[in-house]
């Protein structure tokens, strides 16, 4: 089930190791944002069908089309699809503060 909603199946042992919600919310920053975003439904009582429709589809049309991008800009839509993942910083410190969090 949780493929079928997009979860990383590399992901799912450590999913299946979470116990409750506190637990998940501190991984926030594990998964892409996606993937929280359903796990977080799950964990809230969500039923699957209700999370594929709210979230999995929402996310769909806000996906830029790889179809429309012939030729594009290829790290924009990278970018695009790993919402949540990505962090643009302007120099070094910028970089060092990201990283020891």
């Amino acid at each position: 089930m949780l493929r079928s909603l997009g979860v990383d199946e590399e992901i799912l042992p450590i999913i299946r190791m979470v116990p409750d919600e506190t637990h998940l919310e501190a991984l926030h920053k594990v998964p892409p944002e996606q993937q929280y975003d359903v796990l977080l439904g799950l964990a809230i009582g969500m039923e699957p069908a209700e999370i594929d429709r709210e979230i999995v589809q929402a996310y769909a049309r806000t996906a830029p089309d790889s179809a429309d991008s012939s030729g594009g800009d290829e790290l924009s839509t990278a970018m695009a699809r790993s919402r949540g993942r990505v962090a643009l910083v302007s120099g070094t410190d910028e970089l060092q503060e990201i990283l020891e969090r």
